[in-house]
């Protein structure tokens, strides 16, 4: 995965991905069409890399993050009231 964060959360969300090793961040200043296709070719190359990216793809295949996301924001809304 390729990130280029833009503002709010994107910056952590790109951290987050370093961490797990299945991303690397690219700024938006060097964010060009030459530079990402360049990029991408070499993240391709590296085993590692789409091995982890692969094996945290499929554990997030089995979550339902929407209804994850759903159940928090009533629960939290639950005890706001």
């Amino acid at each position: 995965m390729l990130i280029m964060p833009y503002s709010h959360d994107q910056p952590d969300n790109g951290r987050r991905m370093i961490r797990l090793k299945v991303a690397r961040v690219m700024q938006r200043a060097n964010y060009t069409p030459w530079r990402v296709a360049r990029r991408l070719k070499a993240m391709l190359a590296e085993p590692l890399l789409v091995q982890r990216a692969r094996s945290v793809a499929q554990q997030l295949s089995h979550e339902d993050g929407v209804r994850a996301a759903c159940d928090a924001l009533e629960e939290l809304y639950e005890r706001t009231r």
